[in-house]
């Protein structure tokens, strides 16, 4: 298997979808504050967010996971592989 492939699939449907709108939000955060976002950062622009965090290139997504910026996994229920039932928190905030 591809892994470029792969991580571009994963990447492009992290960067289009509501259930990846919390990796985008940290990404967005990442690059505008030049640190790591607090929880309550993260949490606040997630509420006020509206369609403000829809244009993250799946580049960027991908450059988070490889630096190890993210290294949380999307959990899938697996009902036929909806996407749309897929959920995402990471396993560490940094401060």
């Amino acid at each position: 298997m591809n892994l470029f492939k792969v991580k571009n699939t994963w990447a492009t449907h992290i960067s289009k979808h509501p259930w990846g709108r919390f990796i985008r939000v940290r990404v967005t955060l990442r690059n505008q504050l030049h640190r790591e976002p607090t929880e309550a950062e993260v949490e606040a622009a997630e509420s006020n967010a509206g369609d403000k965090y829809q244009q993250v290139p799946p580049k960027q997504i991908i450059s988070a996971y490889e630096k190890g910026e993210e290294v949380g996994i999307p959990f899938i229920n697996v009902k036929f592989l909806n996407v749309s039932s897929l959920a995402y928190r990471p396993l560490v905030y940094g401060q």
